[in-house]
């Protein structure tokens, strides 16, 4: 009577290396979703104006000109240029081409400090808003002195007999002014601060649940591999 002998068939354990390349491997994948899903949440942002924030100009500005990091949506776009007494000076409703939004201005804006009050919307559709001051401090032009015209006298001729030449004067001429323009009130300000509240997946307990578990896998196969191999039948 032949006995044959079964040999145990035992799978290869995988080494301590390649146990914690896998769970580095799954917490950097778990990171790069998270940060995917936290950039496309991100709103847009005011990267440039013109007006610079804080600049003094040393002219007024015909517009106003505001660049975003990406392009904004052309609906509910809203920018008001008001000075210290709450003077509007916008001249038209802006338009928006891409990431620049334009507002034009009225002339003759006067020195001082001024603010530009801006709302528009975001690539991802949610409202965006902020304020950017300036200020214009122009040299004041310079005015001619009025100049007036002295009166002439003439001498009288000699004259035979009782007839005299009264003297004549010419009055002196007064310079004349004309009356500086005056500016319409302002239009009321209405700008509502919008809602920038956004929400996300929530990706970070998911990379929390694949690092613990790939963990305890490396834990149950090392404690495996500790223990004696049996093999054979008796």
């Amino acid at each position: 009577m032949h006995t044959r002998f079964r040999r145990a068939v035992t799978c290869p354990v995988p080494s301590i290396p390649h146990l914690i390349l896998g769970a580095l491997a799954a917490l950097l994948v778990g990171a790069v979703l998270l940060g995917t899903g936290s950039a496309a949440y991100a709103h847009d942002t005011l990267t440039d104006s013109s007006p610079a924030e804080g600049e003094t100009l040393q002219e007024p500005p015909t517009q106003v000109q505001l660049t975003f990091s990406a392009e904004v949506l052309d609906m509910g776009a809203a920018v008001v240029v008001t000075d210290s007494d709450g003077g509007s000076w916008e001249a038209g409703e802006p338009t928006v081409d891409g990431r620049d939004v334009t507002v034009p201005l009225r002339e003759g804006l006067p020195n001082g400090s001024f603010e530009v009050t801006w709302r528009v919307t975001s690539s991802d559709g949610h409202p965006i808003s902020g304020v950017t001051p300036f200020t214009v401090d122009a040299p004041e032009p310079e005015t001619a002195e009025p100049t007036t015209t002295e009166p002439t006298t003439t001498e009288p001729a000699p004259t035979t007999g009782s007839e005299t030449t009264e003297p004549t004067t010419e009055p002196a001429t007064e310079p004349t002014t004309d009356p500086a323009p005056t500016t319409a009130d302002a239009a009321e300000d209405t700008d509502d601060e919008a809602d920038e509240a956004s929400g996300g997946f929530p990706w970070l307990p998911v990379v929390i649940v694949v690092a613990l578990a790939t963990l305890a896998y490396v834990v149950v196969r090392v404690m495996r591999r500790g223990a004696p191999e049996q093999g054979g039948d008796r």
